[in-house]
């Protein structure tokens, strides 16, 4: 639901937070002081629900997609950016969700190519104009964007979307997290976040990614391609995920 927020005063005055400087070496994620909390959200982790359900454990609402009256488009994302992202690292609780490499990417292409049409010549022309004349084909194939993903990357939400993990942890690896959940055990999480919170509530499902894309539909030199892409991740996650399991 998007409404047309009128005064918008209200909700910065009662959420405003002093922004903690970030040393080189933080971590920053969605921080709650009041249960010494940190989760590190990772996009196309459930990242969204997870953000919306944490916002109505503090504010004892749904959180609603609005409208500032400059006509500033505000989501979870953007309220998360400006009043609860500071650093983690001196966290009781650390929490991530990981996912595997190579379904994360296909979920990224299903939401942004599939569903969104990011890379339709309407919206790189709308959103990204320097980019016209710069990118590989438009609203391509999943081979295609595999392909030319470094190419597709200059278009800031599929690089934001597509970046491995490691790209978000600052030098650190998964020992830094006190919780380490796999996507398929989101299910542990909220029970995790639950029992730090005392809350009830329960996750809900956010940012569908509308036509499902599997490793079905990878031919073996997308998956070659896309093993090699990730491989640092997969590093990383060695215990959790590995390429094998994909092949």
């Amino acid at each position: 639901m998007i409404k047309r927020f009128q005064s918008h005063q209200g909700l910065t005055a009662m959420y405003r937070r002093t922004r903690k400087r970030l040393k080189r070496s933080d971590i920053d994620g969605y921080r709650i002081e009041k249960y010494d909390f940190g989760y590190r959200y990772i996009p196309k982790t459930a990242s969204s629900s997870l953000k919306r359900l944490l916002y109505e454990i503090e504010c004892g609402k749904q959180f609603e997609n609005m409208f500032l009256p400059n006509g500033r488009f505000i989501s979870v994302h953007n309220w998360v950016r400006k009043h609860r992202r500071e650093s983690i690292s001196s966290s009781k609780v650390r929490m991530i969700i990981i996912r595997d490499p190579i379904k994360r990417v296909l979920s990224a292409y299903a939401d942004k190519v599939g569903r969104k049409k990011i890379i339709s010549e309407a919206k790189v022309g709308e959103r990204w104009p320097h980019l016209m004349g710069r990118l590989p084909p438009f609203d391509p194939s999943l081979s295609i964007f595999i392909k030319h993903l470094d190419d597709y990357s200059q278009i800031s939400s599929i690089r934001h979307h597509t970046m491995p993990l490691i790209s978000f942890l600052n030098g650190k690896n998964l020992r830094f997290f006190t919780d380490v959940f796999k996507i398929e055990d989101l299910p542990l999480a909220v029970q995790k976040i639950q029992q730090i919170t005392g809350s009830k509530l329960e996750v809900g499902r956010e940012n569908a990614s509308g036509r499902k894309v599997s490793v079905a539909d990878l031919t073996e030199e997308d998956i070659d391609r896309l093993i090699r892409y990730y491989a640092d991740d997969y590093a990383l996650l060695k215990g959790y995920y590995s390429p094998q399991d994909i092949k």
